[in-house]
């Protein structure tokens, strides 16, 4: 009750179950009081209390000790540095009623850290300790009851939606299906605690389409989300499932090697296979949903150049949309040369949605410069991180769609010889793609961003000297 009452934050349970309405508290009632409230509100990553608040923690009973009066709780919590504790609460007995007191640690941890902490906790272990935590995966897949699902999509589902890490022990298989020695319980368990902190994070985002793949009782899904606070990257988890007598099981895939026997061990080649080929295919069909925004340049049917203030007004209204991650919306505001190396356009892409997220918003235009049917945009960045300056040129062009950024060619200043070769190439993209005429335009608008960037570099010098 008093556990329960703590990962409730329920105080006055928790003073109940103490014995703080029959007069048998330990310590005075304020005193009570101070210690369970103010162990309630610890946020501390590794603090004793988290055992007791969290919601992920799951907890046992290990033992009672009746010389001692005292039950030893066993703890497994896989937020926290040390997964895996042991807490020993005396009990008393008043009134014909049982009442639980404060785990000396638990009173440790609201007054001591560091050596002291290391200090108490040595003097509040008890010679049964390391044997009991080894003992608490055992305990948990023995009280646990197995919550199976009727399909790879339903348990995918239930996965997605458990509230912490109690819920989602359910869905490992039930100890008839497997039995894992006690070697491997610990493993499964944190296994299982990787998988879920890793979608934890992303489960705010939108759900990605899932395929599932199959092969004998065994069956996977790759899920790709985007990594939070880190534009323009993606990554794939994998939910490996099993199927038993009652319905489907989660098994993380690390663990399925040292459980299962040798007949589904066999499967697992081709599965991995099958998946392989569905993720592949995903990010195919990402990229092609991105692209499919970005206008394809004629250079045929191109119109007049742009205007500057139309140059500035889209430059502005891209960099807009990529800061509040309006992709789609982004790419909408993009053209494209060469349509045979999307995982180079995407890149560009990429790099330009990190480049926003780094950059301060104060972008400083230099200038417009026309030349031909080409317009440049001279605009110089600055990092929020290391406060270093770039000095982009962002080409424009005038397509049946409408004013476009070209997305696929990427010109800077060259700051270092790194920009330089990479300039290189991007010069060597454009002779493939355009006529010389062009190429020459293009030539005299970067010619013209190079002398006005140099000059603005010699003015920020003087201003700073």
């Amino acid at each position: 009750k008093f556990i329960d009452a703590c990962q409730h934050n329920n105080l006055m349970r928790a003073l109940a179950s103490m014995g703080a309405a029959s007069d048998a508290l330990d310590d005075p009632l304020n005193d009570t009081i101070n210690y369970v409230s103010n162990g309630l509100e610890i946020r501390t990553p590794n603090s004793e209390w988290q055992f007791l608040t969290n919601s992920s923690s799951i907890y046992n009973i290990m033992n009672i000790d009746k010389n001692r009066n005292e039950v030893a709780v066993g703890f497994y919590n896989p937020l926290m540095r040390t997964s895996a504790r042991i807490l020993y609460f005396p009990v008393k007995e008043k009134g014909g009623k049982t009442f639980v007191c404060l785990s000396p640690l638990l009173k440790a941890a609201l007054t001591t850290d560091g050596i002291k902490g290391t200090r108490h906790l040595a003097i509040h272990q008890r010679d049964d300790e390391q044997k009991l935590i080894r003992q608490i995966p055992s305990v948990i897949f023995k009280h646990i009851e197995a919550q199976p699902a009727e399909s790879p999509e339903q348990l995918i589902e239930k996965f997605l939606a458990a509230k912490n890490f109690k819920y989602a022990v359910a869905l490992l298989p039930s100890k008839e299906l497997l039995k894992p020695t006690e070697k491997e319980q610990f493993p499964l368990l944190e296994n299982l605690a990787f998988l879920c902190q890793g979608l934890n994070s992303v489960k705010s985002l939108p759900k990605p389409s899932i395929t599932i793949a199959r092969e004998g009782l065994l069956a996977a899904a790759p899920l790709e989300y985007r990594v939070p606070n880190k534009p323009g990257t993606f990554q794939t988890w994998q939910l490996w499932m099993i199927k038993g007598d009652k319905g489907w099981h989660l098994i993380p895939k690390k663990s399925i090697e040292t459980i299962v026997d040798e007949k589904i061990k066999q499967k697992i080649k081709g599965l991995s296979d099958k998946l392989d080929t569905i993720t592949k295919n995903q990010r195919k069909e990402r990229s092609k949903k991105m692209l499919s925004h970005v206008t394809n340049i004629n250079l045929v049917e191109l119109k007049e150049a742009v205007i500057k203030q139309k140059a500035i007004n889209l430059f502005k209204l891209y960099r807009s949309r990529l800061r509040s991650y309006d992709y789609a919306s982004a790419l909408d505001c993009c053209a494209m040369l060469d349509s045979s190396n999307n995982t180079r356009t995407l890149k560009n892409f990429d790099y330009a949605i990190r480049g926003a997220s780094d950059h301060t918003k104060d972008d400083l235009i230099l200038g417009v410069v026309k030349s031909g049917k080409w317009s440049g945009v001279s605009v110089r960045t600055q990092s929020k991180t290391t406060g270093a300056h770039d000095f982009p040129l962002y080409l424009f062009l005038n397509t049946n769609n409408g004013a476009k950024i070209l997305l696929d060619i990427d010109l800077r200043y060259p700051t270092n010889k790194g920009r330089s070769i990479i300039n290189q190439s991007n010069w060597d993209k454009l002779k493939k793609n355009i006529p010389n005429e062009a190429l020459k335009q293009v030539e005299t608008i970067f010619a013209a961003h190079e002398k006005i960037t140099a000059k603005n570099i010699q003015e920020e010098k003087k201003l700073h000297e």
